[in-house]
């Protein structure tokens, strides 16, 4: 089955008329032609970027995300728009229709087409919720930021024509409705040689949008804008070889309902509670050795995102003694549960991973010949962190 939509990069639409509603678009950015490796012309700006393969699979992997279960009540989920540049295009296939689509190649023409068709679904509402996703290559330069695009370094005397400029679009958008914009940024914030050179000189990337003076009437409330960055102004973020990249991994885990709490009697995930739990989790949990990556948070409003059911706690179970958990069994049961037996998977680091709901549970190792060490732990959120004496 095969559907096109008007805007084609849709891949998911309903009609909300004149409701309240969620609108995101989702840009992985992976195959660069003009960057080391790439198929064409090597620009000489390439600064030594190359082929990414994580993100177009963290860009198909958050779109499937949203589309099957992103709840944010009074903001239904109206509309997902997905750009993507892969070395193997294939279609994405829709989780709750079935249908399937073609998707842009991710060109900087594509992406601000994108662009300009969200930002005016956006529009339709001041109470709609903006959401706006990007994995690929960055480049920062101060308060100055790119978001690199498949084009980048086609044309050999503007390279960053092929690229959007992340703190203008942010601007524009700050003109305009909705009142509520999440934009969520999984890009190193490097600089290069052609950055450092332009800083002050002329713009980097694409300006996309322009700010309008009569964007926000009909509504007194403020813009409230957050961005996730995925690592800090000046360092890497990281990806992994054909899997979604690790601030991606940790971002889909947090959503589940370690970036959350129940201040208010139900649990929500709010950008704050969320941005903690990110921390959490890139900084030890699911932390790479030698690999630092601290998440950073810019324009950093409160407000709701998403409502999960069930509750899933990111819960990282390891032993004193490391070499004991390669023959041993973790056991994991709370009262009224059939117990749950794990073996320790050598992938996952020095810890058990997993997705438990918040409450009471006993924890215990199995390592042969040996008793059976347990301790009883609350597994509550942002991230539960156990240390069995074994």
């Amino acid at each position: 089955m095969n559907e096109q939509a008007p805007d084609p990069s849709l891949v998911h639409f309903v009609d909300m008329e004149d409701q309240p509603s969620t609108h995101v678009l989702v840009i992985g950015i992976g195959d660069y032609p003009h960057l080391v490796n790439g198929s064409g012309t090597l620009s000489q700006h390439a600064a030594g970027m190359g082929q990414l393969s994580s993100p177009p699979v963290s860009g198909r992997a958050f779109a499937d995300w949203i589309i099957r279960d992103l709840d944010h009540p009074g903001r239904p989920l109206a509309s997902v728009a997905l750009v993507l540049s892969e070395a193997q295009p294939t279609q994405f296939v829709n989780g709750r229709t079935g249908a399937s689509y073609d998707i842009p190649v991710g060109d900087a023409d594509a992406v601000e087409e994108a662009i300009d068709l969200w930002a005016l679904r956006c529009s339709k509402h001041p109470d709609n919720f903006a959401v706006f996703f990007f994995c690929g290559h960055g480049v920062s330069e101060g308060a100055a930021s790119a978001l690199l695009m498949r084009d980048f370094g086609f044309r050999k005397q503007n390279a960053f024509d092929g690229a959007v400029n992340l703190g203008e679009l942010l601007a524009a958008m700050a003109t305009k409705l909705p009142n509520r914009q999440l934009f969520v940024i999984d890009a190193c914030r490097v600089s290069t040689p052609l950055s450092d050179f332009n800083r002050q000189k002329t713009t980097i990337g694409r300006t996309c949008l322009q700010a309008e003076p009569r964007g926000r009437l009909g509504t007194k409330d403020p813009c409230l804008q957050s961005v996730l960055h995925s690592t800090l102004e000046g360092a890497a973020a990281y990806g992994r070889q054909g899997k979604p990249s690790m601030y991606t991994e940790a971002l889909l885990r947090a959503l589940r309902g370690s970036g959350g709490h129940s201040g208010s009697g139900e649990w929500i995930i709010e950008t704050t509670s969320l941005q903690t739990a990110l921390h959490h989790l890139l900084s030890k949990g699911l932390a790479l050795p030698n690999r630092l990556q601290v998440p950073e948070t810019t324009r950093s409003a409160t407000f709701e995102v998403h409502r999960p059911n069930p509750v899933e706690i990111a819960t990282f179970v390891t032993c004193r003694d490391l070499a004991a958990m390669d023959a041993a069994t973790l056991l994991c049961q709370r009262e009224g549960i059939e117990p749950l037996r794990v073996i320790w998977d050598a992938k996952n680091g020095r810890y058990w991973q997993l997705g438990l709901e918040p409450n009471r549970y006993e924890f215990g190792a199995e390592p042969p010949g040996k008793p059976l060490v347990t301790k009883h732990v609350p597994v509550y959120g942002p991230v539960t962190f156990v240390e069995l004496e074994v």
